[in-house]
Order: C-alpha cells, then structure tokens, then sequence
C-alpha cells in the first residue's frame, strides 16, 4: 500500500535519474550524449512549487551494483526514473534492486516507455507510480499526494498504479498547451562539460535545446506517446522564451554550440524566422547551431534565416530514397522535395545529415506491405548519388526499429513478424523483425554497405565529435561483426 505524508518529513530529497548502463551490451551505452532534459524540466518544476525539497541529478553512467549502491548512499525518499524503450530491462532490473535495499523509497517511473506499457513496467517491477506523457504536472501532484494535500493517487490525472492487486490507470492528462510556462531545465544540477555532444560538432561545450515539443506528422515507425496523448500534437514555445534559454546557456554556462533537438524547426516558418531574428539579437556571434528540419517545409528564406544565425548543421529525415515507401509509411514527403531542400541549404553553407532506415514496414488496405532488398539498394544508390552531387554530407544508416506505441510495431505484431525474443533485449544494430522472402543475411549485407558510405564520408566531412572516440572504434568493431559473416558466406 501506497504511503502518503513521507514530506512531513525533515530534509526531504529526490534523486532523479536515468537508468544504469547494461552489463551485456556494453558498446551501447555511449548514448550520453546530453543529460536527460525531461528529469531536469522536472526538477525545475519540483523547485518551483516545493523550494525546501533537496533534488539531485544521477547520471547513471555505470553498472547495476555500483548504480545500486549509489542511490543507496544518496538515500532519496522518493526516486524519479525516465525509461524508454532501448533502456527498459536495466530500468526494470534497477527498480528491483533498489526497492530490495530501500524498503521505504518511493519510486516514479515516467518516460516513453512508462507512458506506452505501465501495465507491463508495474506487473514486472515493484515501481509506485507510472507517470503516463508529459510529466511536469503529473509529477508535481504526486509529490502534493505525499504531502498529505490530496487523499488519494487516483485524484492524479496521467498515471498508472497499484491498488492492492489491480493496476489503475486515471484518465489521461490535458497537454498544455503554453509550454512557456515551465522553468527552463535546471542546469545546475549537471556538469555541462562531462558531456560530449552529438557526433558531430565544431565547438564545446554543446548543449541541446527542446525550441517545441511533439510533431503534426504520423510518421508509422515514430513511438513519441509523451507529447501525442492528446491534442495539440505540436506546441511551440514563444521565440522569446528561446531566446531567454539561449542567453542563460551561453551568459551563465559558456555554452559555445546549441543543438536545438526538437522535432522539425521548419513546420511553422513563421515562427521559425521569429525565433532566428531573436536569437541574432543576441549577437553571440561566436555561437554555431544546429537543428532538424522537415525537407518538405525548406525554401530560401528560411535557410538564409538559419545561416544568419549561426547554423552549420541541419538534419534531415528522408528514410527512404523509394517514394512508394514515403507514402506508405505516412512520411509526407516527395523525393524532389529532399533533392530541392538539400539545394537550398548547400547554397547557404550548410553540412546536411540525413536520416535513412532500411526495411520499412507497413499496412494498406489491411495488407502486409514492405521493402524488398532491391528498394533497400535503391535507398543506398540515392544516398550515395545525394553525396557524390554535394548535396548531402552524412548518413545515418539503420534498421527500422518497431518501438511500442509506433504503428511500425503493431503492423509487425498484426503479422508475427517481431522475432521470438524479449524486444527490450534490443541492440541498436540487431533486426527486431523478419520478413517473408528476405534472408536476414541478405539484410546484413546491406546494412554493412551503408555502413561503410557512413563511416568514410564522416571523416571525409570532418567535424568529428573526438570526444565521442570511444563511440568511433565500437562502430568500427560491428562493422567487422558484420563483416565475418559476410566473407564465411563467400567462402562457401
């Protein structure tokens, strides 16, 4: 049974954290590339209506015992945990733990994957509470239940809980829809310098930004269940409120590159001119940023927008070089518009990565439908003919992943095509699915040639992040795990 009145309390503290590294697949835990934005949003939250109470950031960035007995030494009354897809098993492994060794902790579990599968986190783990889409809100309440203002969780709108032995789930939570109302993340519980940044970068420190929360798209391998619980799907915050961010980061912090990690700058071009004329008010002149954009929503002035203020690097999602796909898998995009876009940009200095997936699923008309290895080949002769022409200066080159709350995942799961394993057991370079007539080998194959156009037009482009090495040498290592099998073929 859950207890409330714990912050009556002296020295009341709150510990969040994202979850520990996985033990069995060690190369992927370099992913932390930023602190977790979302658990600093929520401290600024938390400090905003209960000042009194001690918070404290937890990185991580270390194994199940040393994780274990960090927190324990910490000694939080209640623990904030954001969980994804590609981090459950830890996420879940870590509760159990900690609740073994902390009897009395209160345990919140938010995140992607809490607000996709509460039922399976709760029926799987010894968590209090899963908070379910956005969290600031939600989380303030529950810290009011524990102070004894509200007499019961089911009051909280947006979360899922234990009551006795049923799981509730209250209604869900109205978005809101002025996200100029929440504090900016508390950068003061991190160490901004500890951090890499993304992979590619001309200055340091690096930090990201979130300029709006969610997209209008509905692209079917897209699983973003925190902001698309309800409508608006798109809230942007005031180029103003940005701005503010932006100077703090930089006057405060010594922040030299930004990063703004939202979804597409360019869906409202209004709003995005607004926000490049802010920030060149600013005059940081010695400041570079990038951002991602939507290769259907880029014209002249918006580029010449992005270079005035400082972009080097923008991100494009293209997917697919098959324009049957991009209609199939809701991507609301033509090819001439990813050539057109990357045109534009080249012509006001821009580097462009681009986005590329490889064996796209989908349904129509109740039918299975998806990618042959010849459209995958497709995909790559388009990519490597965007490079060869200027137009595009880096890939990124994976699988699709069928994350839960995507419409990927539930065509693959209509049509058995998820693999006979635990899908949280996920490795960044495995196939999560199969397909009729593809041999996975044939899959690998593929993959590896992309690969390598990846790899050698990285350190053709430079402006390699040298402080994510480590993250270099693992890619080089499992593009000779793909490799080995290849030639073992071969030799047959």
């Amino acid at each position: 049974m859950i207890k409330k009145k714990m912050m009556k309390e002296k020295n009341f503290k709150i510990v969040f954290t994202p979850p520990p590294n996985n033990q069995k697949f060690k190369d992927r835990n370099f992913m932390h590339l930023l602190p977790n934005l979302g658990l600093l949003y929520l401290i600024s939250e938390t400090k905003k209506y209960f000042p009194d109470i001690s918070t404290e950031y937890f990185e991580g960035k270390c194994f199940m015992k040393e994780y274990a007995e960090e927190i324990v030494r910490k000694n939080p009354d209640v623990l904030a945990i954001s969980i994804s897809f590609f981090n459950s098993t830890e996420a879940i492994a870590a509760i159990n733990e900690i609740k073994k060794r902390m009897k009395k902790i209160f345990i919140v579990a938010g995140g992607p994957y809490a607000t996709t599968s509460p039922e399976l986190i709760l029926l799987k783990s010894k968590v209090d509470v899963c908070v379910l889409g956005e969290g600031e809100r939600t989380f303030v309440e529950i810290l009011r239940f524990l102070k004894g203002e509200s007499s019961s969780l089911s009051h909280v709108d947006g979360i899922a809980f234990r009551k006795n032995s049923e799981i509730i789930r209250t209604p869900k939570r109205a978005l809101e829809e002025n996200i100029n109302r929440y504090p900016f993340p508390y950068w003061d519980a991190v160490e901004i310098k500890d951090y890499p940044g993304y992979f590619y970068q001309k200055k340091r420190p690096e930090m990201f930004i979130t300029s709006s929360r969610g997209c209008p798209f509905n692209c079917n391998f897209c699983s973003n269940p925190v902001w698309k619980l309800s409508m608006p799907w798109k809230r942007f915050r005031s180029p103003k409120n940005i701005r503010e961010e932006i100077r703090t980061l930089v006057g405060k912090y010594g922040i030299k590159e930004i990063y703004d990690w939202a979804d597409e700058f360019n869906i409202d071009l209004e709003w995005a001119e607004k926000v490049s004329r802010e920030i060149r008010h600013l005059g940081l002149d010695s400041v570079v940023f990038k951002c991602m954009l939507h290769a259907s929503r880029v014209n002249e002035k918006l580029a010449n927008s992005l270079e005035r203020m400082g972009t080097w690097f923008v991100h494009l999602g293209i997917e697919s070089g098959n324009q049957e796909t991009l209609n199939g898998i809701g991507k609301n995009l033509r090819i001439s518009q990813v050539r057109n876009a990357c045109r534009i940009l080249k012509r006001h200095k821009m580097k462009i990565g681009g986005f590329f997936m490889l064996y796209h699923v989908w349904e129509k008309d109740g039918s299975l439908h998806y990618e042959t290895t010849e459209q995958v080949n497709n995909t790559l002769s388009f990519a490597e003919k965007l490079m060869r022409e200027g137009l595009l200066d880096y890939i990124t080159w994976g699988f699709l992943i069928p994350t839960p709350g995507s419409r990927a995942y539930e065509t693959c799961k209509k049509f058995n095509l998820l693999k006979n394993r635990n899908a949280e057991e996920y490795h960044y370079d495995e196939i999560l699915y199969s397909l009729p007539g593809v041999p996975e080998s044939e899959m690998r194959n593929v993959k590896f040639r992309g690969m390598i156009l990846e790899g050698i037009n990285a350190l053709k482009h430079g402006n390699l992040n040298l402080k994510q090495i480590r993250y270099i040498f693992q890619r080089v290592r499992k593009m000779a795990d793909y490799l080995k099998p290849l030639i073992e073929n071969k030799n047959k």
